[in-house]
């Protein structure tokens, strides 16, 4: 009934292949926060960070994500590009993995450096006192460079991540946690901009 009905509208704005790694919960949230924040269809690089912070993603490099997110290179993003991303993290497999390590590899470098890990780790573990942080990711980075070159290249990264959970856990945690938000924190102010159709609400 509804929610069938809900599922198609939904699901006809994306592949299906994509729109399947969600349930109907998350799907609404994931479209919702997209139409709050998104201008034509399109998020900017503020827009994305407001999107991303309102689905869970904390101290995590959002400029990166931007980039990665942006498929097509056009400085902006779309539904498309937003959830097949999205998409990508939750399935946690392969293509997760390497999404993650793009993120830590800011220049396309295909290597992660000293200075890649401090920008990332840096935030997420700020905890820390400077000298305690500081030694954290130096012991991170040296048991991650099993070679010594100085340099983590993706095959260390992807044996590493075992001993280092923390290197990818916030990227993927927050996907786990999208149907469990509360929907008011999507929907109720959708609706008083006037941002989101009242056929997404069940």
């Amino acid at each position: 009934g509804a929610q069938l009905g809900l599922r198609r509208k939904l699901l006809h704005l994306v592949d299906s292949t994509e729109a399947r790694v969600f349930n109907l919960d998350e799907l609404q949230r994931i479209r919702s926060s997209f139409q709050l924040h998104a201008l034509h269809g399109r998020m900017d690089k503020a827009a994305f960070h407001s999107t991303m912070k309102r689905l869970g993603f904390e101290d995590v490099p959002v400029d990166r994500m931007f980039e990665l997110f942006d498929r097509n290179g056009d400085g902006s993003i779309d539904y498309k590009e937003f959830l097949g991303s999205l998409a990508t993290l939750r399935e946690s497999g392969e293509a997760a993995l390497r999404m993650c390590f793009q993120i830590y590899d800011e220049n396309s470098t295909g290597s992660i450096s000293r200075v890649d890990i401090s920008k990332v780790l840096g935030n997420i573990l700020s905890g820390f006192d400077n000298e305690t942080l500081t030694a954290k990711l130096e012991e991170i980075f040296q048991r991650m460079d099993t070679n010594g070159d100085g340099e983590i290249q993706y095959e260390e990264f992807k044996a590493g991540i075992f001993s280092e959970p923390v290197l990818v856990q916030c990227f993927l945690q927050p996907m786990d946690h999208i149907g469990s938000l509360p929907m008011e924190h999507f929907v109720s102010s959708d609706i008083n901009r006037g941002i989101i159709d009242q056929r997404y609400i069940m």
